[in-house]
């Protein structure tokens, strides 16, 4: 003999289930109670439910860079991370850990299908903007209610690009036209003067 109890909607029905057998012949008789008192049969819905955690974790880019392409060093990019409880069973003591900004953030309780948001940011450094990109990593963990020895966990990252401060080259010195003409009309006032003097000082010794 077999005996279940079960709750539905507000009401305790048992299932009473006997076997028994004569020479070569089994039977079985079914009996169901309502409250105690006997019931006609009774189609249960969702009377089991297999327990089944899941937890996971978001993050994405809320701020730009300043020209829209690339964060230089000194900028500040934002993030918003976004915890969510996949399962169908409570999960506590949810550990939410961001290793690039430093921030790390614990939810005692989080509902089935509930969410919790956070933010934070992070300052570009001059290794990073030479890098070309800043990658970052937030993890979940959390308690596994059905199996303690297999913990939750997720992780997500996100990609932003970076650059280094372009320096604006500098333009060749061409020298001015009248840069070059001076000097020219020095050296050819001096070869005259020279010539004359050798004009003379001949004159000179012919007399």
């Amino acid at each position: 003999m077999g005996e279940r109890g079960y709750t539905y909607d507000g009401s305790v029905y048992t299932v009473t289930h006997v076997v028994t057998a004569e020479g070569n012949v089994l039977s079985a008789e079914t009996t169901i109670t309502k409250d105690g008192e006997p019931a006609d049969a009774v189609v249960f819905e969702n009377v089991y439910r297999k327990d089944v955690p899941g937890l996971a974790v978001d993050k994405t880019t809320t701020s730009a860079p300043a020209d829209g392409k690339a964060y230089l060093a000194g900028e500040t990019i934002a993030y918003k991370i976004v915890v969510t409880n996949t399962g169908n069973i409570d999960l506590a003591n949810v550990a939410v850990v961001d290793p690039l900004t430093g921030d790390a953030w614990t939810v005692a309780e989080l509902a089935t299908g509930a969410s919790q948001e956070f933010t934070t940011s992070h300052v570009v450094s001059e290794a990073e903007a030479k890098a070309g990109t800043v990658v970052n990593t937030v993890t979940a963990d959390a308690e596994n209610p059905v199996d303690p020895s297999s913990p939750l966990h997720d992780d997500d990252a996100v990609e932003d690009p970076t650059q280094v401060k372009s320096t604006p080259p500098v333009p060749p010195i061409v020298p001015h036209t009248s840069d070059i003409k001076l000097p020219f009309m020095l050296f050819a006032g001096a070869g005259a003067v020279v010539l004359v003097i050798g004009i003379v000082m001949k004159m000179m010794k012919r007399k």
